[in-house]
């Protein structure tokens, strides 16, 4: 079996070709897998590449935290056949 081909550069070649450089540095920066250098919203929002979209004064801050307890859920394998048929019903 060949050996993977390895990039130095996060993205292949061909990939960054069809996408402008500030994109893929934004996108990059979001999609860390360390989170301590995952950007934060506040940079994601000043970032060049969505300067022209970027507003300070129509930005509001939320103050309270999301609480994402749905995460903490143990799914088992009936939970999950049970949500699937729920959306399968409520969009088909």
């Amino acid at each position: 079996m060949p050996t993977p081909k390895v990039f130095s550069h996060p993205h292949p070649p061909k990939l960054i070709s069809y996408f402008p450089f500030k994109a893929m540095n934004l996108l990059s920066r979001m999609l860390e897998f360390d989170p301590s250098r995952r950007c934060t919203v506040e940079e994601a929002l000043a970032h060049p590449y969505l300067s022209s979209l970027h507003d300070p004064n129509d930005e509001p801050d939320c103050k309270d935290h999301f609480l994402f307890d749905f995460e903490m859920e143990k799914l088992t394998g009936p939970i999950v056949k049970g949500e699937v048929i729920y959306y399968l019903f409520w969009w088909f």
